[in-house]
């Protein structure tokens, strides 16, 4: 082996031993509480440049390091722990560690773990496991492919913008004095290796965590990371290295059993489309909507095929497409790929295909400010661009794609792309990737598009071929995974796999469940429907929204924990995972962050992104529940009187509140009936002094509020419950606070707000408020509501003539009330301690608010049924004419001849 070589490869190994270092954004502690951080630390491991000969159990780096016996690879390390864990150190309050590894796909970039990482310890915060099982102590390990981000030697083409220029500026530049070092580099870049860096790695935290407690540990991949797991498993099992873990964890399912993993997702792509469409149509609301706009009862998918062959016969309306930009269906299908692809865009494929088709004046009108800006979103995602940018992701590994993926093609060992020239020919043939669009443009697809001669002959160039593995025939199509490398029986896989995932379709996590099973490995393959790749940054559910955590993280939270909850696979809550509970398609946008996102794209110009009356589509429902219900008008009154005074009477009564806030931005909460939109996002907006908002402020100020559109924070209590509306032109109400350099600082920003006037009255009125709701200590919540109800349904009058303090008998509902207050001091306290002018229970007061509200509510009724009886008398009209015609058709018939024809 070259000296040189040898000598490059180890200059830059160091004494092993963790450091503190910072996050992606440059700080070093990410606040959660008071008293409670997170922070990271670093080191580097070393490990030989090819694992051949060597057991990742037991492979001593030291010793290597000192020695450089072989040539060497320096292995960045980052783990993620709270603060209350100090330190690796022998400590009696610590009974249980578990290690959580996190292993990306792509280029398995560390860098994109991070906000895993620190979304899981918020997770474990948030529900006070940190508290309750102040005993165990999660850490969260990033794990880099060898090669990437800040591993050494680090490969990467800063210059490039196809993958064939790629290819020639690694060999020149990873050993620059040599191409055949430079090769011995590149090609030790393999899944084989990646995976048991990932075994010496593991190995390596559990020889430090025993040292002090008991340890477990587990282990999660998303898309391609799930692939090097099942590598993991299956190198360790085939050569008798076994490593003990507690668990596996895949999202975004990935199989290495003879999977022909690029030639599935080319057809999945076209196959996830219509899925989606189908499930539109499955959507009764959505299925009405979409036959309201196109006026036509043909199924969405009828529909959409008919326009791709408008589109193919240059036929369609060009002022919804050719005029806009939109030239062909191949640039309509990425455009709705991708809004398939993100769950705050979901909708809008359906929504623009609708309106394509029927292209009306208003659709002109509305498609004109915004398709342009779609088509050139789409279009910039499939422009050039540098591959590997070094001021995009310095510490990524987008690069490994080139030589990885390689491994993920053909369906045996002879099928590949590096010494199978015809085999890459009819793989760029029937991949059909010639000047198509495509979401995965990473790899052979990238290959295809840079090597056609002509329609049918592809040549794979020199520079690509040359940097590409050769396949390991031990491991290559294998999957093996031995029983003693879990723990217990307890211990098992969890699968997670959206319907829509085109990479990983839910074929291939049904088979690697087969996989798991057929080696007697307890596994739950969870289906979420209605999500696309990698569910733990979208299974956000209806009841939490888009501020929650997600529910892949809270099922998560409880496997890492089963031990102190006493769960496993079949007993672990599975309930938010339901069709039911994930918003999945938002087709009617009813999240603000789903609606927010549509608005963006229609370029801030409508909010009835669908185009029709939503409220008329459930029109036939709400008619016959009206039916149904049978109430009088005087009953309908009083409910509506009975719902204000429940919602709003909590409020306190010695202040005038300000409800509707006077605040301009439309994406955060409108009333007190909203909770604080604290939008949680992967990345903020930097501003000028290369400051940005951050999300753990959200821990300690649950006032505070996020503003996506404006990139602004407000305090949603002083907008809110503030009990001066002069006093409320201020930043934190009005204008909006984005001074993120300031935000922190003890003189100024969110610490000096909150010690305001304004900002300390304003949150004891909330939770006053917050405290009437939660008792139910509002004057109609204490009363019995049965008793209440039961007046209007017996016709019992409800109120007298007089009802002063001297009358004998002041009417059937305020004589309940007092009744009740004799029994109820709750009820007691806020009949004779509200002020006067704000009981709500004078009857001129009342009388006037049911008659308001009432009003309304017989003019929506009114039309609704003016609607619902013109319809049915058209349609009895017809009827009648019909059974004339009938009846006349039938006299004739039994009528002699002779008299037909005297009465003709």
């Amino acid at each position: 082996m070259n000296a040189q070589l040898l000598l490059i490869l180890n200059l830059c190994s160091i004494t092993l031993g963790w450091y503190s270092c910072p996050f992606n954004d440059g700080t070093f502690l990410k606040p959660l509480s008071e008293n409670l951080t997170i922070k990271a630390e670093c080191m580097y491991l070393t490990s030989p440049l090819e694992w051949n000969q060597f057991n990742p159990n037991t492979f001593d780096g030291e010793y290597y390091n000192s020695t450089r016996q072989i040539p060497l690879t320096d292995l960045h390390m980052k783990r993620l722990l709270l603060s209350s864990f100090s330190s690796i150190q022998n400590n009696s309050s610590r009974k249980h560690i578990i290690n959580y590894w996190l292993i990306n796909g792509g280029g398995g970039s560390q860098y994109g773990m991070e906000t895993f990482g620190i979304s899981m310890l918020e997770e474990i915060v948030l529900n006070n496991y940190d508290k309750i099982y102040s005993n165990t102590h999660p850490i969260m390990y990033l794990f880099q492919y060898r090669g990437a981000g800040l591993s050494k030697p680090s490969i990467h083409c800063y210059r490039a913008t196809t993958w064939t220029d790629c290819a020639q500026e690694l060999i020149e530049t990873t050993i620059p004095s040599s191409r055949n070092e430079s090769f011995m580099i590149i090609h030790a870049m393999t899944n084989a290796n990646i995976a048991q860096d990932l075994q010496y790695q593991i190995q390596y935290s559990i020889n430090q965590s025993e040292s002090i407690c008991r340890t477990s540990t587990y282990i999660y991949g998303l898309s391609q990371g799930s692939g090097i797991i099942e590598t993991y498993l299956t190198i360790q099992s085939i050569n008798s290295h076994m490593q003990i873990i507690d668990g596996i964890i895949l999202d975004g399912v990935m199989s290495i059993k003879h999977s022909d993993v690029f030639r599935n997702q080319l057809k999945n792509l076209n196959h996830r489309f219509y899925l989606y469409l189908s499930k539109c149509q499955q959507d009764s609301l959505c299925s009405k909507a979409f036959h309201q706009v196109t006026g036509t009862n043909q199924d969405i998918i009828g529909v959409t095929l008919t326009l791709e062959m408008l589109f193919e016969t240059n036929m369609t309306n060009v002022q919804c497409t050719t005029q806009l930009g939109l030239n062909d269906w191949n640039l309509f299908m990425l455009i709705a790929n991708q809004a398939i692809e993100v769950i705050n865009y979901r909708p809008l494929a359906a929504i623009l295909i609708a309106r394509i088709y029927r292209c009306s004046n208003e659709d002109q009108q509305i498609l004109s400010r915004s398709l342009p800006f779609m088509v050139n979103i789409a279009q910039q995602s499939i422009s050039k661009r540098f591959i590997d940018p070094p001021y995009l992701y310095p510490n990524d590994g987008n690069v490994l794609s080139l030589t990885i993926w390689s491994d993920f093609i053909g369906f045996n060992l002879n099928e590949n792309i590096k010494e199978n020239f015809t085999f890459f020919n009819d793989f760029c043939i029937n991949s059909r990737v010639l000047n198509e669009f495509n979401l995965a443009r990473t790899g052979p697809i990238q290959f295809c598009d840079e090597t056609q001669i002509f329609k049918y002959n592809y040549t794979l160039s020199s520079p690509l071929r040359d940097v590409l593995y050769t396949r390991n025939s031990n491991y290559w199509g294998k999957f093996k995974v031995n029983q003693e490398i879990f723990r217990s029986k307890r211990s098992g896989v969890l699968l997670f796999n959206g319907d829509l995932d085109y990479n990983s379709p839910m074929s291939a996590a049904q088979q690697v469940q087969r996989l798991f099973q057929s080696e007697s490995i307890r596994t739950k393959l969870i289906e979420m429907k209605g999500l696309t790749h990698v569910t733990a940054i979208q299974s956000y559910t209806k009841k939490g929204g888009f501020q929650s955590s997600t529910c892949t993280h809270q099922i998560i939270r409880e496997f890492l924990y089963q031990e102190e909850l006493n769960l496993d696979l079949d007993t672990i809550n599975y309930t938010c995972s339901s069709q039911d509970n994930l918003i999945g398609i938002d087709w009617f946008y009813s999240d603000p962050m789903v609606n927010q996102t549509l608005y963006t794209v229609f370029a801030n110009s409508i909010t009835n992104y669908w185009g029709v009356n939503i409220t008329d589509i459930d029109m036939e429902l709400i008619t016959n529940k009206s039916k149904k219900l049978n109430m009088n008008l005087f009953l309908i009154d009083f409910y509506i009187v009975l719902s204000f005074l429940i919602f709003c009477r909590g409020l306190p009564s010695n202040n005038t509140f300000q409800v509707k806030s006077t605040c301009d931005p439309d994406d955060i909460s409108k009333s007190c009936n909203d909770i604080p939109t604290q939008s949680k996002l992967t990345s903020y907006p930097i501003n000028t002094d290369k400051h940005s908002f951050q999300s753990s402020w959200y821990k300690e100020r649950p006032w505070l509020e996020y503003s996506v559109k404006n990139n602004m924070v407000y305090c949603y209590y002083c907008r809110h419950f503030s009990c001066n509306r002069s006093n409320n032109h201020n930043a934190f109400t009005t204008t909006g606070f984005n001074n993120w350099k300031r935000a922190l600082e003890a003189t100024g920003g969110l610490l000096k707000y909150s010690q305001s006037k304004l900002h300390v009255t304003s949150t004891k009125n909330y939770e006053s408020y917050v405290s009437q709701r939660q008792s139910n200590s509002n004057v109609m919540n204490k009363l019995d509501p049965g008793r209440v109800i039961h007046i209007p349904c017996q016709m019992i009058i409800f109120r007298d003539h007089r009802e002063n303090s001297q009358s004998s008998n002041q009417g059937n509902f305020l004589e309940i009330l007092y009744w009740s207050a004799t029994s109820d001091l709750v009820v007691k306290s806020i009949v004779e301690g509200s002020a006067g002018n704000a009981s709500y229970l004078i009857h001129d007061i009342q009388n006037e608010l049911i008659n308001i509200m009432a009003n309304q509510v017989r003019g929506k009724f009114s039309s609704m049924l003016h609607n619902h009886k013109r319809i049915d008398g058209k349609s009895r009209k017809n009827n009648v004419e019909k059974e004339n015609v009938e009846k006349k058709e039938n006299v004739e018939r039994k009528m002699p001849k002779s008299k037909m024809s005297k009465t003709k």
